[in-house]
């Protein structure tokens, strides 16, 4: 106890801030910064005004800007960098320092690494995303970029493709059930495939199987009805029901053309707004910031120890 209360706190402050000098220095490795700013407003977004306090501190920024950004930051997102990307020559090669590099065998996760090497903010009142990566060199920090803008496309172009398969696969079955006399049939139960898990290998995969059971169940029970002419009640003139369902078939059949369209199209959500560019110098280490605090901090730690110390030293005795 006594050797505490003898330790100088001043120069065992200042020693402490010089390890932090030296560890920052010698230890961690400068990183380059790359910025882009995207747009992923969508054409067919309505613009709406509104004068309530929460609209206007909410901001207009669309769901679009935030599945982005959750996605961008999900470990399906790292993984895919991972695959596509040689992690180990931007990350773990020979010039960079050992506390900046990234260790496969190490405690630290690849997605929690490349958490920590990617921001991604929304700027809410232009609607826009915000990438900034960095990596230890410029041009690594610019690829970086480039890749998750890419991967950002992939990702509005995977929405619309499932989203048009399973439109074309509910017009499917409109199509069939109205020339099929659905005003005069019973109700069809769409049986539960329990093993369509077991199918599927990602969830992308279980909504289009799902959607594909569908279709083929429709087009197996309506199909057959209007085979066998099926038409038990008749409670409408036939004639009434043919000038139906000859409208209402022509407009399905231009819809279920439109959706296989869309499911070839590549998305258009994404606008380059601020181009990702070369970082001309590295981004400051910040060590005296960092210095003045690790000071600051031992400094009032040692004064509350001998402080502590010193009271409980006066209850004892």
């Amino acid at each position: 106890m006594n050797l505490i209360l003898n330790i100088p706190i001043f120069k065992l402050s200042v020693l402490f801030s010089f390890l932090c000098y030296v560890f920052i220095t010698f230890l961690t490795s400068p990183v380059f910064k790359s910025t882009s700013i995207i747009d992923v407003s969508s054409e067919n977004e309505q613009i709406s005004t509104s004068s309530s306090f929460l609209d206007t501190f909410a901001g207009s920024s669309s769901k679009d800007a935030f599945q982005l950004k959750s996605y961008l930051e999900s470990k399906e997102a790292s993984n895919f960098f991972a695959q596509n990307a040689d992690v180990e020559k931007i990350f773990s090669n020979d010039e960079v320092k050992y506390l900046s590099r990234y260790r496969s065998n190490g405690s630290t996760s690849f997605h929690d690494y490349f958490l920590r090497k990617i921001d991604i903010t929304i700027d809410a009142d232009s609607n826009s995303v915000i990438i900034a990566t960095d990596a230890f060199n410029a041009s690594d920090a610019l690829y970086i970029n480039l890749e998750l803008i890419n991967m950002a496309s992939e990702f509005f172009n995977r929405k619309a493709r499932l989203s048009s398969i399973n439109s074309k696969a509910s017009k499917i079955c409109e199509l069939y059930s109205i020339n099929s006399n659905i005003l005069n049939i019973e109700p069809i139960e769409y049986d539960y495939d329990e093993k369509l898990v077991e199918k599927s290998e990602s969830a992308n995969e279980l909504l289009i199987l799902k959607s594909q059971n569908y279709r083929d169940f429709c087009l197996e029970n309506f199909n057959s009805r209007i085979n066998t002419g099926e038409d038990d009640l008749n409670l409408f003139p036939s004639f009434e029901i043919k000038n139906i369902n000859a409208g209402a078939s022509k407009q399905i059949l231009a819809d279920i053309y439109n959706d296989s369209l869309d499911s070839i199209t590549a998305s258009n959500n994404i606008q380059i707004i601020a181009e990702p560019v070369k970082s001309d110098n590295y981004e400051s280490l910040n060590r005296l910031v960092y210095c003045i605090l690790v000071f600051a901090v031992s400094f009032i730690l040692l004064v509350t120890l001998k402080v502590v110390i010193r009271l409980r030293n006066e209850f004892e005795v």
